[in-house]
């Protein structure tokens, strides 16, 4: 395959080298690697694994918020917006509040709970929110730890159970 242009897609290991939605031109290839112009402008060999070689778009995340009260909830949705003007979802908490949730639920037939997309922060606060959400969008795992706006609120909604 005759390559000119590679597009991150992730970052992985390679935040020196690598930022999220930048093209890149191809240097040389081999098998699964290709060889760049890193950000840091050496010349590195990064597996093929982090690019696109379509054109295809790259979503980054531009913005998020809040949409809830951050003090009263234990589960706290977020809504995020990408590139696209895209926005999606997800639900955040602490493992304190983790806790708090449990001690208060009086319903043993519920020994646990899972929401595929829910975050896990140490702190809700926008720098440490900010902060997790950036590194998850720079590995690319933002978009499998969220859902579409609009999507799964009917299915997923704990708040009967809050």
């Amino acid at each position: 395959m005759e390559l000119n242009k590679a597009t991150c897609s992730s970052v992985g290991s390679y935040k020196h080298a690598l930022t999220k939605g930048k093209k890149y031109k191809i240097l040389d290839e081999k098998e699964e690697m290709i060889r760049i112009v890193g950000d840091q402008g050496r010349r590195v060999w990064i597996n093929k694994y982090y690019f696109y070689f379509n054109d295809e778009e790259v979503l980054i995340l531009t913005d998020w918020k809040f949409d809830d009260d951050v003090e009263t909830m234990e589960f706290i949705e977020i809504t995020l917006t990408f590139n696209d003007r895209v926005k999606r979802w997800c639900i955040i908490t602490t493992p304190d509040k983790l806790k708090q949730y449990f001690a208060r639920l009086a319903a043993p037939e519920l020994p646990g709970i899972h929401i595929g997309h829910m975050i896990i922060v140490q702190r809700i606060d926008v720098d440490t929110v900010n902060a997790f959400l950036r590194q998850m969008d720079n590995q690319g795992e933002l978009l499998k730890a969220s859902l579409p706006l609009g999507e799964g609120s009917e299915d997923e909604d704990i708040s009967g159970l809050l």
